[in-house]
């Protein structure tokens, strides 16, 4: 779910040969025998020539297997990573007739949801670099696309390119670690991707993050600065408690932003399902300037997590401006005044000339002011199998577990790790008079995590929304299935010192 503004651009494939034989090439790497490389830091193979003098051998390159293929030369200045994500979900949504004609009707079916190639590595030991893609009918729609330098003085991390832009625990988590199939119904006011820069670093012995950028919401040089929106936004979290013998661990954070609107800017969410309608939508508005701020906590003890956010945004000088017709009046007027309207019919004989050209001539309805809308979550999550969350102290996130026992045929010696959840969440974006509609969801989900590439999810989502003339609710039930390769010490911003070891300091002993 997202806000118009902060879709994502969509490009056609560069090469497409190139994109042909980057996924051929991660195929390669699934089928293989892990045996056939060798681990990542091993030795170069014997015959293999070596890098000599000061420069970056660019001939020779050693391939290696890491959780994901590992491309580097053979001195180890230069790598690429590849990593492949891919998701398959089955839905079936039912809704209320209080709901039907909100948009497109709810469905059954099954669906790609998303098939994303992530490339990522470093053109020297400070600097990196990332490249991600949705694949989807021949085109390509970017995510990521950003050089990073670390170890900047007086800074620590800075980062240029198209990225998330900093806000939020979920909105920054990324989908592939999330406890739920989708993001809760707050997620829809927090900002997307964008093009910007970002300063970003630890202090207090990595129990403090501090996060921080501009952007614009478009990835086009031409249009920048013309008409698009920017932005200043940041996060900050801290670790207020923390203790790794118990594998304990408070996380507490907050997010301020600041949108300068110069364009139309519009809200619509779905119920935490891809598959059903918009049932919320705040239509096409524009607006002087937008606050937001977020609030986030979470708490983590053994394989129990505990989370929630809450989300606020003020809109100044909002305006709204409809087409509409004197149809459209009586028909507002005769289902919210119903007995006014039957008064006027029987009283006065009194029939509104509905086949009146006059009656069906548009005009604009403008109306201005401030309002605010609100969003959000509460969830518990809780793994059967006893492993843990690991929490990444550099970025504020936390990840998935990784199943002690993976699930295998051979002797049923495995079950993975399986994981128990439920959510509540909230959406309100009716204010004054913008109506775009209020929804609140129950959430239950249940993971089963077969090893550390391999998840299957089963989601139930219960929404009661109310929007206008519409009143009613909706269930939707999923399944997913999940593959991931997804190489090692990948974190949202990376360790940014050489003296950090390992990203996840919230795990004594990985199990």
């Amino acid at each position: 779910m997202r806000n118009a503004s902060g879709r994502a651009m969509r490009g056609r494939l560069p090469n497409s040969a190139v994109m042909v034989a980057v996924i051929a090439g991660s195929l390669w790497g699934i089928c293989a025998n892990a045996d056939d490389f060798p681990r990542h830091g091993a030795p170069a193979p014997d015959g293999a020539a070596k890098a000599t003098g000061k420069g970056p051998s660019l001939l020779f390159f050693n391939p290696s297997w890491s959780d994901g293929l590992v491309w580097q030369t053979i001195d180890d200045r230069l790598q690429l990573r590849i990593g492949v994500h891919f998701i398959y979900d089955w839905t079936g949504v039912t809704q209320d007739s209080g709901l039907d004609g909100m948009g497109s009707p709810a469905c059954t079916g099954a669906e790609t949801r998303d098939f994303q190639i992530d490339m990522h590595g470093r053109l020297s030991s400070k600097t990196l670099f990332r490249l991600q893609y949705d694949i989807d009918g021949g085109k390509a729609e970017l995510q990521d696309n950003y050089l990073e330098r670390g170890d900047v003085p007086h800074i620590g991390r800075i980062r240029l390119g198209h990225f998330k832009e900093p806000f939020g625990l979920e909105n920054m988590t990324s989908a592939r670690n999330l406890v739920f199939m989708e993001r809760s119904l707050a997620d829809t006011l927090t900002p997307a991707r964008g093009v910007g820069v970002s300063l970003a670093d630890t202090v207090c012995g990595e129990r403090l993050t501090w996060n921080v950028g501009t952007f614009f919401d478009t990835a086009s040089v031409e249009k920048i600065g013309e008409s698009q929106a920017v932005s200043l936004v940041g996060r900050v979290t801290g670790v207020a408690v923390r203790n790794d013998e118990k594998r304990e661990l408070l996380h507490l954070g907050i997010s301020p932003g600041l949108r300068s609107l110069k364009s139309v800017h519009r809200y619509e969410a779905r119920p935490e399902v891809n598959s059903a309608p918009r049932y919320l939508d705040t239509g096409d508005f524009s607006a002087d300037a937008m606050l937001l701020l977020n609030v986030e906590s979470a708490y983590s003890k053994g394989p129990l997590l505990l989370q929630g956010e809450c989300v606020w945004a003020r809109v100044s000088g909002g305006m709204r401006a409809e087409g509409v017709t004197l149809n459209d009046i009586a028909e507002e007027a005769s289902v919210r005044f119903p007995k006014l309207t039957r008064w006027l019919q029987g009283h006065s004989g009194w029939q509104r000339p509905s086949d009146s050209v006059l009656w069906k001539i548009p005009f604009d309805l403008t109306a201005r002011g401030d309002f605010n809308f609100f969003g959000l979550y509460g969830q518990i999550s809780y793994i059967l199998t006893g492993e843990h969350r690991p929490y990444d102290a550099s970025s504020g996130l936390f990840g998935a577990p990784v199943p002690v026992h993976p699930f295998s045929l051979r002797g049923f010696s495995g079950l993975g790790s399986w994981e128990v959840a439920a959510r509540l969440s909230r959406l309100d974006l009716a204010d004054a008079y913008m109506d775009g509609g209020r929804e609140t969801n129950v959430t239950l989900g249940i993971n089963w995590y077969l090893n550390s590439n391999m998840r299957m999810a089963f989601n139930y989502v219960h929404g009661k929304i109310d929007r206008d003339v519409y009143e009613g609710s909706m269930d939707a039930f999923q399944i997913r299935f999940q593959a991931d390769i997804k190489p090692q010490d990948i974190s949202e911003y990376g360790p940014s010192r050489k003296t950090r070891k390992t990203a996840t300091t919230h795990s004594k002993a990985r199990r």
